[in-house]
């Protein structure tokens, strides 16, 4: 366990990913720009996915670094990845596109939105992310185990209830999952320490390049957890603040800080998404 942990802090350090992210940026700004200008609304909606990913990646290396801009790039990930969201789904009722890239990221970039708990872009993804499911847009694989319990915790934390039979679609779902999310307002801290631990140690165990967490960033970036404190942060809960587990040794794996004042904007992407959306809304009327 230590030395995967260490490899991927290594690998997290390396100083050239810098270079390599913001190249990336600008390259999928410049295909969304392109395919903006084609009209080419697939293209367009794959590239921002590229680029909500990249900014995910980008928030994730900066919070390992303890870099003072990770909570711009949260703000940044979490804006794209909501748009991202949208736009995929409205393509998915108007064309039936199934974005393979997108529900392989999906639990990524719902998480990221929950830590910024701005609850009514989170309300929006959670539609989206319904509709995905509900209409044979999502595959049903094991590495997506992930995003049915995200989704399923952010049901019961909206509802106070979720749908325990679609957690069980996979015959190796973990049973902490359900546990979690059953006893997500729960008011025994100890009891919610416990269930954190176990959290953990299911994410570890699904940190190799054949499970859940594929890449060594998530290795130790265990986003599916700290959303579920977000989550019970949000619903005014208790959360542990110190948590005995290996991976909360990591000075990065805490909430991260997030003043609501700052809102994050792009003005060509909200100008591109908004008349993609109302053209695609024409053609269906």
């Amino acid at each position: 366990m230590k030395k995967k942990i260490k490899n991927a802090i290594k690998i997290a350090e390396n100083s050239s990913l810098d270079d390599v992210y913001l190249e990336d940026m600008h390259h999928y700004k410049n295909e969304c720009k392109e395919d903006f200008k084609k009209n080419n609304k697939i293209g367009l909606s794959m590239s921002l996915t590229n680029l909500a990913r990249v900014a995910a990646n980008r928030f994730i290396i900066s919070s390992i670094r303890n870099d003072f801009k990770s909570e711009n790039l949260i703000k940044e990930a979490a804006y794209l990845s909501h748009k991202s969201i949208m736009l995929s789904t409205s393509l998915s009722v108007y064309e039936d596109d199934r974005s393979e890239i997108l529900t392989s990221l999906l639990s990524k970039f719902f998480a990221i939105q929950i830590l910024c708990e701005e609850k009514a872009k989170i309300d929006e993804s959670f539609k989206c992310i319904s509709y995905k499911l509900n209409n044979g847009n999502i595959f049903i694989l094991n590495e997506y185990r992930a995003l049915y319990f995200l989704y399923s915790l952010y049901e019961k934390y909206s509802t106070g209830t979720y749908n325990k039979k679609l957690i069980t679609v996979f015959p190796e779902m973990s049973d902490i999952y359900n546990y979690a999310i059953d006893n997500f307002d729960s008011t025994d801290n100890e009891l919610i320490e416990s269930i954190v631990k176990e959290l953990a140690n299911e994410h570890l165990e699904q940190s190799h390049f054949d499970g859940e967490y594929q890449y060594e960033d998530l290795w130790i970036y265990p986003y599916e957890i700290l959303a579920f404190l977000s989550l019970r942060k949000m619903a005014g809960f208790q959360y542990p603040k110190t948590i005995d587990h290996p991976i909360f040794d990591l000075p990065w794996v805490k909430l991260p800080e997030i003043h609501q004042n700052f809102e994050y904007k792009d003005d060509f992407i909200d100008t591109a998404y908004t008349k993609i959306i109302k053209q695609i809304e024409r053609e269906q009327s």
